[in-house]
């Protein structure tokens, strides 16, 4: 019974994507622009999926459930998946750059359902299966915009992209298994530690290593993630930032886990090399973007630099890495939930100054959700979340990785001020300009140098913009933020 229920959270959600590719037709019925927000929302397999969603939530918690290498724990990164897949299928509701939303609803929850079952994975069979359930379900969610010339590209680069990954992961994998002997995770434990390391041992993991690292966005195997993150639809684009980053997250520690202690000093030296690089490229090149999605795109990679960190100091207790993790899903759904529900439909940052005039409870989000980002009060849970981070790393005397981190946070905070400064101190944008316009950027130090942006447009805003479910969802966001923030010893009763 409990290998059954082992599998309960997956088996939901993989079955329930079968219904959609066997029940759902082909066409999808094409919604007028008359169509309340709120009807927009009627789609039944959208709906089933979230019900199902909620479903394995509650499963997670079943008695007598195990989770691999994770323990306990498992519960929590199953939780934070949970919470992403949800806030991916409640913005697909609302996308319009989908055209055919109930066939990605079943790439997501297919998606969501290799992520579940990497969580309970004892060997390198399911590990290899779960990754690439994820895998091919998100290649096909960038290009799902089947109108758009960008999101073919995007699918077709993250395929690449993954592509490789995965090679560098079956290699590892089977280079691993002829130094070892076993595919199963605990007991591959047991034997590394039971012999001493060898060569082939250490190539296996390092690639191992490197292609779960390719898949989490990390620096310098960071090429085209960027590309990809902006020409995928919104949908997909918190899918990635959520779901991917948690699962491929936790692909990482079961790794980690498994080779310790042997290879720590290999683990150490990696991690380190591969977060400094991260966290200094990410914040730069998120420094030089003009577009909301490419700077939240290359402030992912920053923020991988961060957890990766975490994992030098990680000890049997995985909650400081958790609790970063949750704080960074949270944030993000909050900007791109704030976005969304004010009807920008072009993703210059200059364009946010438009929310100060026609929504200011959602610039009002959308701050909260920036500051949580750069770790600055009064969203403490950004703040917390670096210190859970840092604190471990200055009590076991790695200092120079510390001082780099926090260079690293002082760059991020000024591109997330200058968001913040866009909404409030730039000049609002007139909804005639047409293509070509240039406007000055005024957060740019040289006056003289312009920024070409697209034609502006907004969709049409209804008479109370607050009763909009977008805004309602971000005010929950950033309620649960505010949670994160000024009670962390709840998180930690939640998921001790």
């Amino acid at each position: 019974m409990s290998y059954f229920l082992k599998f309960l959270p997956t088996l939901l959600l993989f079955f329930s994507g079968i219904v959609g590719i066997v029940v759902v037709n082909d066409r999808e019925h094409n919604s007028s622009s008359t169509k309340s927000a709120w009807s927009s929302i009627s789609d039944l397999y959208i709906i089933f999926g979230i019900f199902v969603a909620f479903l394995a939530g509650f499963a997670i918690y079943l008695p007598d459930r195990a989770f691999g290498v994770f323990g306990e724990q498992g519960a929590a990164f199953e939780v934070l998946l949970i919470c992403g897949v949800i806030g991916s299928l409640f913005y697909l509701s609302f996308d319009d750059q989908i055209q055919r939303k109930r066939e990605t609803a079943t790439l997501i929850l297919l998606a969501t359902a290799g992520g579940a079952l990497l969580f309970v994975s004892v060997n390198f069979i399911e590990l290899a299966i779960a990754l690439e359930t994820l895998a091919l379900s998100v290649y096909g969610l960038c290009a799902a915009n089947l109108l758009s010339a960008r999101s073919s590209e995007a699918g077709i680069k993250y395929f690449f992209l993954g592509s490789f990954a995965s090679l560098l992961i079956f290699y590892g994998m089977a280079l691993a298994y002829g130094a070892y002997g076993s595919i199963g995770l605990l007991e591959l434990g047991f034997r590394i530690e039971s012999f001493p390391p060898s060569l082939l041992g250490k190539i296996g993991f390092g690639l191992l290593f490197l292609g779960i690292l390719a898949k989490f966005g990390a620096a310098p195997m960071h090429y085209w993630v960027a590309d990809a993150y902006q020409g995928a639809p919104v949908s997909a684009f918190i899918f990635m930032l959520t779901v991917v980053k948690v699962t491929v997250f936790g692909a990482l520690i079961i790794i980690l886990r498994t080779i310790a202690p042997n290879y720590q000093d290999l683990s150490d030296s990696l991690f380190w090399i591969v977060s400094v690089c991260s966290i200094l490229l990410g914040n730069l090149l998120a420094l030089r973007q003009r577009s909301l999605v490419r700077m939240l795109a290359f402030s992912s990679i920053a923020q991988a630099g961060y957890l990766l960190a975490g994992l030098i100091a990680l000890e049997n207790d995985l909650r400081g890495v958790i609790y970063y993790l949750a704080f960074y899903l949270f944030a993000v759904l909050g900007v791109v939930f704030s976005f969304a529900a004010a009807g920008l439909k072009e993703d210059q940052i200059i364009s946010l100054s438009k929310l100060r005039r026609s929504s200011p409870l959602l610039a009002v989000f959308m701050t909260f959700s920036f500051l949580g980002l750069a770790g600055l009060p009064p969203a403490l849970a950004g703040l917390f979340g670096k210190f859970f981070i840092f604190y471990p790393l200055i009590a076991k005397g790695w200092y120079g990785l510390v001082a780099l981190a926090l260079l690293g946070s002082g760059i991020g905070c000024y591109y997330y001020l200058r968001a913040v400064a866009a909404v409030y101190f730039l000049p609002i944008i007139d909804n005639d300009l047409t293509e070509g316009d240039r406007i000055k950027d005024m957060s740019d130090n040289n006056n003289s140098q312009q920024v070409e942006i697209a034609p502006y447009s907004v969709v049409a805003e209804s008479a109370n913009p607050y009763c909009q479910p977008l805004t309602i969802a971000s005010l929950a966001v950033c309620l649960i933020l505010l949670g994160l923030g000024f009670a962390p010893e709840a998180f930690w009763r939640i998921f001790s």
